[in-house]
């Protein structure tokens, strides 16, 4: 309320007010560069004369010199804590950093399964992946796995839109409060302040006028420069005043300030506008949110959500089925109970869904999911057909057959279909299903006949590696749990989605919501957000080919489940992400693959131990089957384990190593597994007894 009666600063700033300012610029926009004009401190150096003596003015003696050429060298603050002047010329901007990369100064929180702790880095060592880390409740210093750091201060952290929160940068303008008060927060977050006026929010797309003219504020500020053009030089009261510049020991301005470096023990060097240098802790500062910043970040918003990612859907649809003699045909009338009064008919394309894009759901079968009968009590998978081959980017993860049972593996198959029934129909919705407080979709005549076909096609098609259960008391919730593929990094672990058929499916895709049991230390996976979000071409949550959206003719559930299974639970999950597709065989790119594979082969661990200790529901006497009596996790004990001592034992890959998607662990990777398996081996040695 007391901001809001504050007077407001003039809009617009021109012509003798400009005296009135006081122009602050970052150390880093002082640097001379190529055709600024400057005079040396020194008087001596070259000049110029121009003139004659008697003559006007008589001899002028101009001492202005013009830069050329500049030469630059940078302080480099390397990972480990030494610190380098070099050759600007002899350095490469580091474009595309590891999530976990920080350095020597940063504030990050060490986040523990069972608790979290704010630390400042001292220093890191980035081919093990570990870093030294000075708690700030005690001091103490401690060897820590950077897989445990968090140096954003937010868990869902992209390297395509990272996310700023704990601590502050070099060169970053901050507010200083006084001796004896805090920012307010809880360190090592650091507030941000900046007010924008209203007005400035304006959009230049909507301000412009009916003529193509600009409107609104960018109209008046050319209005008035138009004035000043045409009355510089007969009107003096258009002439600009001078702004001020700070002065060498000026203290007026010294509630502001830049950031120059971060110490380790967490208090940060500032740069006063008098040139006066002074050390402040974290507490004592706030960062100032720039207002062009705040308009960069605004209109990159607007122009994003302008546009139409998924392009045009006027066109009709092309409907593929077989007809009688075997061959596929457009529009062809198939005839079987998938066909509705309303036209749902759920057919595949004849040649799958070719695409580059990762996310995009490639069909491998034969046959057209809307032909697949199912018997009472069977369980057959549909055949790949012998005739039209399997697309060469179609991950064999993305095959029900191929992947088939081998993923759960039984001893006696009596008990694998007695505790591990792909798909069941229970009475109610468990209620940590993430869509349990939604008002239930009104269903339809044409939703009923759907989502009976749907599940007849679950009933008999799931691979062995995927359950799902739906609900009597709510037909449009379903969950389902994927048994990581082999040889991925998330082999063995179990992946929980929920989903929700809104009242329009199968016209609209299903939403779904992944469980992230990560801890907040990151995505599992590229497409796999912590908030729950999916990202995939199927599901309308990525910006795929207009075939590889969701079609009420075209897909079914089944075949987003297996979606899921054999194109984001990958092998080289790291390439999901569009961007580094490009980078794929490149050193950057093999490099980055492998340890973001580690990665998700250690909090993938994690989730198992969460499975176990908090079971989701109608999942759970699956889940005990699985890891305890088929003995899943004393597999996953003794392969942790065997990939720990080699890792520590072998320095380089074996050519068998190469194949596989985790051939060995960094330093910092083997301490967050080991933490992991000792909690693992007491929930297994609790089974035993």
């Amino acid at each position: 309320m007391e901001a809001a009666q504050r007077p407001r600063p003039q809009r617009f700033w021109h012509g003798p007010n400009l005296n009135k300012l006081t122009l602050i610029r970052r150390r880093a926009e002082q640097t001379m560069r190529v055709g600024d004009r400057v005079v040396l401190k020194n008087t001596e150096g070259p000049v110029s004369t121009h003139g004659r003596e008697g003559e006007g003015p008589g001899i002028l003696t101009v001492r202005t010199l013009v830069v050329r050429e500049t030469r630059t060298t940078v302080n480099v603050l390397w990972q480990d804590g030494t610190r380098e002047t070099l050759d600007a010329k002899d350095t490469i901007p580091y474009l595309n950093p590891d999530e976990y990369d920080c350095w020597p100064g940063d504030h990050v929180i060490w986040k523990g399964e069972d608790q979290t702790r704010s630390a400042v880095v001292q220093s890191v060592n980035a081919f093990d992946r570990t870093a030294y880390i000075r708690y700030s409740d005690d001091g103490s210093v401690e060897l820590a796995s950077v897989l445990e750091l968090d140096p954003h201060g937010s868990s869902d952290w992209s390297s395509v839109s990272p996310v700023e929160g704990l601590g502050l940068h070099r060169g970053e303008f901050i507010f200083i409060h006084k001796e004896g008060t805090t920012n307010g927060a809880q360190s090592p977050m650091v507030p941000r302040i900046g007010e924008m006026e209203d007005w400035v929010r304006e959009s230049p797309v909507t301000q412009l006028a009916e003529n193509g003219q600009l409107g609104g504020w960018r109209r008046t500020m050319a209005e008035i420069g138009n004035d000043i053009a045409q009355r510089r030089g007969k009107d003096p009261a258009v002439e600009e005043g001078k702004l001020k510049r700070p002065q060498q020991n000026d203290t007026s301005l010294n509630w502001f300030g830049e950031v120059v470096d971060l110490r380790l023990d967490g208090t940060v060097d500032v740069m006063l506008p008098g040139s006066i240098a002074g050390n402040l802790p974290l507490g004592r500062l706030t960062r100032l949110y720039d207002g062009l910043e705040q308009l960069e970040d605004m209109w990159d918003d607007d122009l994003s959500d302008s546009g139409d990612s998924y392009g045009s859907h006027d066109e009709p649809e092309q409907v593929w089925a077989l007809n009688e003699r075997g061959e596929w045909e457009v529009n062809a009338d198939d005839g079987d109970d998938w066909s509705t009064d309303e036209g749902d008919a759920m057919e595949v394309d004849a040649e799958g869904w070719l695409s580059t894009d990762p996310t995009a759901m490639q069909l491998t079968e034969d046959v057209p999911v809307a032909e697949i009968e199912v018997s009472p009590g069977e369980t057959a998978t549909p055949e790949p057909s012998a005739d039209r081959p399997v697309p060469e980017n179609v991950p064999k993860d993305a095959s029900p057959v191929q992947n088939g049972d081998k993923s759960v593996v039984s001893a006696n198959e009596e008990d694998r279909e007695k505790y591990w029934k792909r798909f069941e129909i229970l009475p109610s919705v468990p209620i940590d299903h993430a869509f349990y407080t939604s008002a239930p979709a009104q269903p339809s005549r044409n939703f009923l006949a759907r989502l009976s076909k749907e599940y007849r096609v679950l009933s008999s098609s799931l691979p062995g590696s995927v359950i799902v259960r739906t609900y009597e008391d709510r037909n449009d919730l379903l969950r389902c749990l994927i048994i990581g593929p082999e040889n991925t990094p998330y082999e063995d672990a179990p992946f929980v989605t929920d989903w929700m058929l809104d009242s329009n499916f199968p016209q609209s895709p299903p939403i779904a919501h992944f469980h992230s049991w990560t801890n907040g230390n990151g995505r599992v996976n590229p497409n796999l957000y912590e908030e729950g979000k999916v990202c995939l071409s199927i599901l309308g949550t990525w910006a795929g080919d207009k075939n590889e959206m969701w079609s009420a003719a075209r897909s079914s559930l089944l075949q987003a489940f297996v979606s899921i299974q054999g194109l984001v639970l990958v092998k080289e999950p790291w390439f999901c992400e569009p961007a580094y597709e490009k980078l794929r065989g490149t050193e950057e790119g093999i490099v980055n693959s492998r340890l973001y594979s580690e990665k998700a082969y250690v909090l993938s661990r994690g989730f198992v131990r969460r499975a176990l200790e908090l079971p989701p529901g109608s999942l759970e006497t699956e889940l005990k089957w699985l890891y305890f009596t088929n003995g899943r996790l004393k597999k996953l004990l003794d392969d942790a384990r065997a990939l720990i001592t080699k890792s520590k034992a072998q320095a380089e890959d074996s050519e068998a190593d190469k194949e596989l998607a985790v051939p060995r662990l960094t330093g910092g990777g083997i301490i967050t597994l080991e933490r992991i398996l000792g909690k693992l081996q007491t929930t297994y040695d609790a089974s035993c007894t």
